[in-house]
């Protein structure tokens, strides 16, 4: 691109408008010198970012989208602010037997439908993991098979961490197990949760803020195959509500999560 004045540039920059959100998109790019000749041109294939927005909506308007899935049957699911820019969907289960993220059905969840190989989320926490049997995030499922990865909130030693992690069974048909990509914890302060997950081809870019969005580039890691194999095609994607029992002994407290978008 030449810059009004027609002075020519290094650095390139073209604002494209107009563009649906979760839509694959070609474009053709062509670098010429300073005389006008072509000196390098190629393609690319990028899919644009899809937020998932609940605001203005009520329960019945998400839940044409989406499908709440309620396997143990106490899940209470609810859309605060209804109808208003500010509409957060509630997403709570009751104190007692624990609805952990490696549960064979895996945990409550809103889930919906979603492309495999080339895509970018961005989703938005109103609520905080404050305790170490909370766990909140998004769940990315292939259908076809036992693979699910998480990409969570937990509450650990004092800290919120994010854990990255496969769920699968431990030996076939066996019982499920998380097993972490990566991990580590999230700086203080956090007024809300942010995650945004990119998928290009073999390689997966998760972006991480707790600050509503606004440090997402000083957050982020790159994932190759070698930590998620490039065979795994997620087709859907959930947010999830998890807790689990501090001991034996002891009932799961319950856990609230509410997804701003």
């Amino acid at each position: 691109s030449v810059p009004p004045g027609g002075v020519p540039q290094v650095d390139h920059a073209v604002v494209v408008t107009g563009l649906d959100p979760a839509a694959v998109y070609d474009f053709r790019i062509t670098a010429s010198n300073v005389n006008g000749e072509a000196m390098a041109e190629g393609t690319l294939e990028t899919e644009t970012t899809l937020r998932f927005d609940f605001n203005t909506c009520d329960p019945a308007d998400v839940l044409a989208d989406w499908q709440l899935v309620d396997v143990a049957g106490d899940l209470q699911f609810s859309v605060a602010g209804g109808a208003t820019e500010d509409a957060i969907a509630v997403l709570e289960v009751p104190q007692g037997p624990g609805h952990p993220a490696n549960a064979e059905a895996l945990p409550p969840r809103l889930e919906r439908s979603m492309g495999a190989s080339l895509f970018e989320h961005e989703v938005i926490m109103a609520s905080v993991p404050d305790t170490p049997t909370q766990l909140q995030g998004v769940l990315y499922r292939e259908s076809s098979s036992d693979r699910w990865l998480g990409v969570f909130f937990q509450f650990v030693t004092g800290k919120v961490r994010y854990l990255i992690a496969f769920v699968r069974p431990e030996v076939p048909g066996g019982p499920l197990v998380l097993d972490a990509v990566t991990s580590g914890p999230i700086d203080d302060p956090i007024s809300s949760l942010g995650l945004r997950v990119r998928r290009q081809a073999d390689h997966w870019r998760m972006f991480r803020s707790q600050s509503g969005g606004a440090l997402w580039q000083t957050m982020s890691q790159e994932l190759g195959p070698d930590q998620i194999p490039s065979d795994f095609a997620p087709d859907r994607i959930g947010l999830i509500v998890a807790d689990v029992a501090p001991s034996s002994t002891l009932p799961a407290p319950g856990a609230v999560a509410a997804y701003d978008s």
